[in-house]
């Protein structure tokens, strides 16, 4: 569980995405899709079809001034995070 700063947007993907999709790739969704930044600090919700996964794109990383990520690539970018849930 990670607590969720004031001021993030949620977004929550409309029908389902297929969760073989790894966060790199949900990204690019987030990037052609909706037309917005995953690394702005907002956080993507996003459910598999039967809708019992849900996965979450969060990229609350805010070390480099304001610049979520602090411009690097790699391992570490924030809170991702996906977790079964049941209905």
């Amino acid at each position: 569980m990670f607590a969720i700063p004031s001021g993030v947007q949620v977004w929550l993907a409309t029908g389902h995405t297929d969760m073989r999709k790894g966060f790199d790739g949900l990204a690019v969704l987030v990037q052609e899709v909706l037309k917005r930044d995953p690394h702005k600090g907002h956080l993507f919700v996003f459910r598999g079809r039967r809708g019992g996964l849900i996965k979450v794109l969060f990229d609350g990383d805010r070390r480099a001034g304001g610049a979520p990520g602090g411009g690097s690539k790699g391992a570490q970018r924030g809170g991702r995070s996906s977790a079964p849930v049941s209905c």
